[in-house]
C-alpha cells in the first residue's frame, strides 16, 4: 500500500498527521491550543503572524479528528495521481498556490463580513436597543454561542427594564466581545488544497468513474467537482451565523487551482 504514495504526499501526510498529533497532546497537558499560534487570523488581529499564511494548512481542529481524517483521506487518494501527472515539485507548488489562494479568498470575504459586523456594532453602541440587539443575535451570532452566553435569558431579563442603562451597557459589552472573538479567531486546515486537488483530479481526469462512500454509487470525477463546487457556493451564500466550514476558501482552493491549471496549459507546461 505504502509503494503507492507518492513522496510528496507521503510528507505532507506525515507533517499534518504529525501536527494534529502534537497539537492535541498540547492542548490536553497545557489547556491552550496551537491553532492559536499556528492557525490564520485576520489581518487586524492582534494574534495575526506572517508565518501563519503558511502553517494554517497543517493545522486541523483538535477537537474533531473528522476534519483532519477526511483531509488526509482525499490526499492519499487523489494526491498521487496529480503528483504523478505533474512531477514532484510543481504538485507541491500547487498544492501551497491552492492552499494560500483559498486563504487569500476566504479573508477577503470574511473582511467585508467583518466590515458589516463593525457598523452594526457601532451603530448599537450609538443606539442600543433590544431590537438592535436580537437583530445582532440572530444574523452574526452561532446558535452554541449564543447559548453560552444565555442571551435569550438575557433578553428576557432586559425586556422587563427597557430604559435600563445597565442592560443597555450590558449589551454594547456583549456585541463587541463577540466581534473581537470573530476577529481572533482562527482558520486552519488543508481544505483549501484538498479542493485544488479535487478540481485538479477532475480536469485531469473528468471520465474516470470513482465509487463514492456515502451512498456507495459511481459518478465520473468532473460531475463529483461540479456537484462539489456548487455545494460549498450554496453553503457559502446560505446565512447561517454557526456554519463553521470555510466554504469560500474551499471554493478559493478550486479557483486558484483552474487559473494555475490553465495557466500552465496556455504555456504548454502540461501535456
Amino acid at each position: 500500500m505504502m509503494r503507492q504514495i507518492t513522496p510528496v504526499v507521503k510528507i505532507l501526510l506525515i507533517l499534518n498527521i504529525a501536527l494534529f498529533v502534537l497539537s492535541y497532546v498540547y492542548s490536553k497537558f497545557t489547556g491552550g491550543s496551537l491553532n492559536g499560534i499556528l492557525g490564520l487570523h485576520y489581518w487586524t488581529s492582534e494574534k495575526f503572524q506572517p508565518f501563519q499564511i503558511v502553517t494554517h494548512f497543517f493545522m486541523h481542529s483538535d477537537q474533531f479528528i473528522g476534519h483532519v481524517f477526511f483531509n488526509m483521506f482525499a490526499l492519499f487518494m487523489f494526491g498521487p495521481h496529480l503528483e504523478r501527472k505533474l512531477g514532484a515539485e510543481r504538485f507541491l507548488f500547487y498544492y501551497f498556490f491552492t492552499a494560500i489562494g483559498a486563504a487569500v479568498i476566504f479573508l477577503t470575504i470574511f473582511h467585508l463580513e467583518i466590515q458589516t459586523f463593525e457598523e452594526r456594532v457601532e451603530n448599537f453602541k450609538n443606539n442600543p436597543t433590544i431590537e438592535q440587539f436580537e437583530s445582532i443575535k440572530d444574523k452574526e451570532i452561532g446558535s452554541f454561542y449564543q447559548q453560552r452566553l444565555r442571551l435569550d435569558e438575557f433578553i428576557n431579563e432586559w425586556l422587563k427594564y427597557p430604559e435600563s442603562n445597565n442592560y443597555k451597557s450590558q449589551a454594547v459589552s456583549i456585541v463587541s466581545s463577540v466581534l473581537e472573538r470573530e476577529k481572533d479567531k482562527p482558520i486552519v486546515g488543508a481544505s483549501g488544497a484538498i479542493f485544488g486537488i479535487l478540481l485538479a483530479f477532475g480536469m485531469f481526469f473528468p471520465n474516470l468513474t470513482l465509487l463514492l462512500l456515502i451512498p456507495p454509487i459511481p459518478i465520473k470525477a468532473k460531475y463529483l467537482v461540479l456537484i462539489l463546487g456548487v455545494f460549498e457556493l450554496y453553503s457559502g451564500l446560505r446565512f447561517d451565523p454557526s456554519n463553521n466550514t470555510a466554504n469560500f476558501a474551499h471554493l478559493g482552493g478550486m479557483l486558484f487551482g483552474f487559473i494555475l491549471i490553465k495557466i500552465w496549459q496556455k504555456k504548454g507546461r502540461l501535456y
